[in-house]
């Protein structure tokens, strides 16, 4: 599996030779008194259709290769350094390229490609599950208007659902705005509808941390106005007076792994803070680092089953 930040040696440490890995003989790699020990099993798996486990060379070495940079385990010191399979410089930092990225540097990436057309234009009208007697949607108050429309009237099912890895990339609003300044998130985007693609005028990604320094408390990060309170229920865009960053989610089904699904399914707009169930209302309460992030997970997975 992928080396985590837990393993990475001091960075007061000196970068030391060790042999290449597959034509030398095992060699003892200085210790480090304030490195953290990993254990190898000495009976670890072989896995060499994969990148991502530890493998055995042919002088009995535990290793994982990524790239350039190889994670080498020495038995003897109990410690894991790295070697440069280009130059044969070795390290006992973690290289930048064993490295998580960042949010924000996983959504730079998927803007460097067009953002995709969710729905077909002849399809636009099918997107909304429509109450019967409702004949206009409200996209700002995410409210059906008609005159037999009532506020506790049976919500339909989302047919449509924004899959970021497939669906963000880059738009005509990024393209004219490329520091993301004055653009806001594309509403339908959010919602897995938006026919577009990259003509929209909006910004086809998930909030980052840098959108709360540009996206004030007046506004939601699509750009809606928020007032100075919050609806009776709790359904509006929000009070420019509070910075909330909690979600209530209703009507869930009792599994045994329900935190676990809730963190993965929310998880996808942004860092988690808190996930709080309460099993006998079959509700939860999701909480997130960032409040750019509680608005758009309320859009993303608005009546999603």
């Amino acid at each position: 599996s992928d080396l985590s930040t837990s393993r990475k040696m001091s960075d007061d440490s000196s970068a030391v030779e060790a042999p290449v890995v597959s034509d030398s003989p095992a060699v003892e790699a200085p210790a480090v008194s304030d490195s953290p020990a990993v254990v190898v099993p000495s009976t670890a798996p072989l896995n060499d259709d994969s990148d991502e486990g530890w493998k055995q060379d042919g002088f009995g070495r535990w290793y994982i290769p990524k790239g350039e940079w190889w994670a080498v385990f020495d038995e003897k010191t109990q410690r894991i350094y790295y070697q440069n399979q280009t130059s044969q410089m070795t390290q006992w930092t973690v290289p930048d390229a064993w490295k998580k990225p960042t949010w924000e540097q996983e959504i730079d990436k998927l803007m460097k490609r067009p953002a995709r057309r969710q729905i077909k234009a002849q399809d636009k009208s099918k997107v909304h599950w429509r109450p019967e007697g409702a004949f206009e949607y409200n996209i700002w108050y995410h409210k059906w208007v008609g005159e037999h429309w009532k506020e506790d009237r049976e919500r339909g099912a989302a047919e449509t659902r924004c899959i970021l890895k497939r669906d963000t990339g880059y738009t005509r609003g990024s393209l004219h705005d490329p520091k993301g300044e004055k653009q806001f998130l594309c509403l339908y985007f959010a919602r897995g509808c938006c026919e577009n693609g990259a003509e929209c005028s909006y910004l086809h990604r998930p909030p980052v941390p840098s959108d709360l320094k540009r996206i004030d408390l007046g506004h939601d990060c699509f750009g809606r106005g928020r007032h100075s309170a919050h609806r009776d229920d709790m359904g509006g865009v929000g009070s420019f007076d509070k910075d909330c960053r909690t979600l209530y989610v209703s009507g869930l089904q009792l599994r045994s792994n329900l935190e676990e699904i809730l963190k993965t399914e929310f998880g996808e707009w942004g860092d988690l803070e808190e996930v709080k169930i309460i099993p006998r209302l079959h509700i939860a309460f999701i909480t997130y680092t960032n409040r750019l992030y509680a608005e758009f997970a309320k859009v993303a997975m608005g009546d999603q089953t």
